[in-house]
């Protein structure tokens, strides 16, 4: 009967939010139980852990009233700006491994600063505000210590996320976003219309302080587990001898992969000429011989520069950049280079409706909106595949990753 069914259902229901409560106590009373090799969790907990966030967001959006809702989006920019200054006053660092209340820490953080102590007061206000978002952990005598999320924020730890944090709160790139309904009226870029008609990246070259936090920024997001991801969903990296990364900066995820899949014997590393001009320092102080001496460097312009012929090339958070006349334009190029055995992968994200992860891939590109020249864009399945049939590529394979990012393997036609 349909009394039967609702009954049924319900039951269900019942039994799967307890479920969910009871997986939710576990991480919140066992948290060191749930710390992973290179903040990768184990692919089955990682589609538990999606499914039980979209569920919760879900329920989020049934049990709260509306209004409630649209005054705690609004205000969402007081948390980016809690660990703005939180990073700023550079807090975790002078906290390090101490335990320590507000009181205690108004004087080293001063002295930090080349200061007297800080005001007592206001530091007690942030720190209980950043306490109350997940920043630090506080114990019953209201000392603070370093956690997770506080340490993401340290200048030298080596999963820091604090180049990012910086640089994506950074009042000239906020600016864009307060104008985004003016690209939705007008077609027109906001960073711009507020930059007096620059480009993003003529800006930045205009601005070296601003270059500088941009940078540090992408290196802080090359330092997270969603880096680390690319090198271990994807298993077919060992199938490659010879990989050329095109556009890949620094060199990070390139470094990683040769670590990681040691039968890798040759890899190229391609990217303008100042930018190749970095890597080779970098490469000189921080990787070990047996990446130095595998790698190759080119120096160029991707539309345009001739590439060695390799098993793989990847194109990692390009595309997005670029409409997509330029985005064809650059894997034409690459696919020139190509021949029958050699594969393309491109990573980025692919964008979806209704999305389980907690980075919304629609906010992605929304900043590609907010910041770049029209047509810059995070792009569907659909609209990639448009892409790679105009550049003579058909798509082979597409492999989802623990994070926003899928790796998507095509192959010359």
């Amino acid at each position: 009967s349909k009394h039967d069914h609702s009954e049924t259902k319900m039951r269900k229901s019942f039994l799967l939010a307890s479920i969910l409560i009871a997986l939710v106590a576990i991480v919140v009373l066992y948290p060191e139980q749930f710390q992973f090799k290179d903040d990768l969790p184990p692919w089955p907990l990682y589609k538990v852990f999606i499914f039980v966030n979209s569920w919760m967001e879900k329920l989020r959006l049934t049990m709260i009233p509306p209004s409630v809702l649209v005054m705690e989006y609004a205000t969402r920019y007081w948390h980016t700006h809690t660990m703005r200054a939180v990073a700023k006053l550079n807090i975790p660092d002078v906290l390090g491994d101490q335990t320590l209340s507000c009181q205690e820490l108004a004087e080293p953080l001063g002295k930090s600063h080349d200061l007297p102590p800080f005001n007592k007061d206001n530091l007690c206000r942030l720190m209980n505000a950043a306490q109350s978002i997940g920043v630090f952990k506080i114990d019953s005598s209201e000392r603070y210590t370093n956690n997770g999320l506080s340490r993401a924020l340290m200048k030298d730890e080596i999963k820091s996320i604090r180049g990012f944090l910086l640089s994506i709160s950074d009042p000239s790139v906020q600016i864009a976003w307060e104008d985004l309904h003016l690209a939705v009226k007008t077609g027109e870029c906001p960073f711009e219309t507020n930059h007096n008609g620059k480009l993003f990246w003529d800006w930045l070259n205009d601005n070296p302080e601003k270059r500088k936090l941009f940078d540090n920024s992408m290196k802080s997001v090359e330092s997270t587990a969603l880096l680390h991801s690319l090198t271990e969903d994807y298993p077919e990296w060992n199938k490659h001898k010879i990989v050329c990364d095109v556009g890949g900066g620094l060199g990070t995820l390139l470094t990683m992969i040769l670590k990681k899949h040691t039968s890798i014997e040759q890899a190229y590393l391609v990217d303008a000429p100042d930018v190749i001009a970095q890597s080779k320092r970098r490469f000189e102080t921080e990787e070990p011989s047996q990446v130095r001496e595998k790698t190759k460097f080119l120096a160029g312009d991707f539309f345009n520069i001739t590439l060695p012929r390799c098993d793989a090339y990847i194109v990692k958070q390009i595309l997005h950049d670029w409409p997509d006349k330029e985005s064809i334009e650059i894997l034409s190029n690459i696919r020139r280079h190509m021949d029958a055995g050699s594969r393309l992968i491109i990573i980025d994200t692919v964008m979806i409706h209704d999305d389980p992860l907690p980075l919304k891939r629609a906010f992605i590109d929304l900043h590609m909106m907010a910041t770049l020249p029209l047509g810059a864009r995070e792009r569907t399945q659909p609209d990639f595949v448009k892409v790679f049939t105009a550049s003579s590529l058909q798509l082979e394979s597409i492999w989802e990753t623990r994070g926003p990012y899928s790796i998507q393997v095509t192959k010359p036609i």
